[in-house]
């Protein structure tokens, strides 16, 4: 008579189990007598069930805060990218994780802009010797028409240091009767070219010289 009783203490026991379970309580446990009946059975596979969840629970919890470091390094490795530092890489876990996956592709990609950054400074270095060695003098300009880079030749025609050049209007360097040129030079070169066009500079020193402009 006393079984229905039983039954019914079991039933709650493990509804009330299964409500801290499904509360994120993974640490319930049912007292187990070691019987074997079905009072002992039961807590046996809910202790089971409870121990298995607080398992995958706490792995996620590792693997979510393994993560969350690991985009951290990512954040703080694309920064230092970003500065200029192409030598920068992140360790790796080498288990083939997400973490382990974003790590390799970060780790190519840097290599890959370090490895355009020098061959983009290499031609820089090139241009440099190649202007710095022509007898020539030479002014790149921007389609503003703004000089980007003087060479030493034409910087000493002028009478100027290079860097006094840099950012000036190339209407600044020529005598006044030249502005329509230094104006319309952009629009003129989308339709053709000119050689040894006789053209009228401004030294440092006021005075008017004529160059040929290719």
């Amino acid at each position: 008579m006393n079984q229905p009783a039983s039954d019914g203490a079991i039933a709650g026991d493990l509804i009330a189990a299964f409500v801290r379970l499904a509360k994120g309580d993974f640490a319930v446990r049912l007292q187990r007598n070691f019987t074997r009946d079905t009072a002992d059975t039961l807590a046996y596979f809910l202790n089971l069930i409870a121990e298995e969840l607080s398992r995958l629970f706490d792995e996620r919890e590792r693997s979510h805060r393994a993560l969350e470091k690991s985009i951290g390094e990512l954040s703080e490795g694309f920064l230092a990218l970003t500065a200029g530092n192409f030598g920068v890489r992140v360790a790796r876990t080498g288990r083939g994780d997400a973490a382990d996956v974003l790590a390799f592709l970060f780790n190519n990609t840097a290599a890959e802009v370090g490895d355009a950054f020098l061959e983009v400074d290499r031609q820089r270095m090139t241009l440099e010797t190649i202007l710095e060695s022509m007898l020539d003098g030479v002014l790149l300009l921007d389609a503003a028409g703004v000089i980007r880079r003087p060479n030493g030749a034409i910087a000493h025609l002028l009478g100027h240091e290079p860097a006094e050049l840099v950012g000036r209007s190339l209407g600044d360097v020529l005598a006044p009767e030249e502005l329509a040129f230094a104006e319309g030079l952009a629009a003129a070169l989308e339709k053709a070219s000119f050689r040894d066009r006789d053209t009228l500079f401004c030294t440092a020193g006021g005075e008017t010289i004529s160059i040929a402009v290719n």
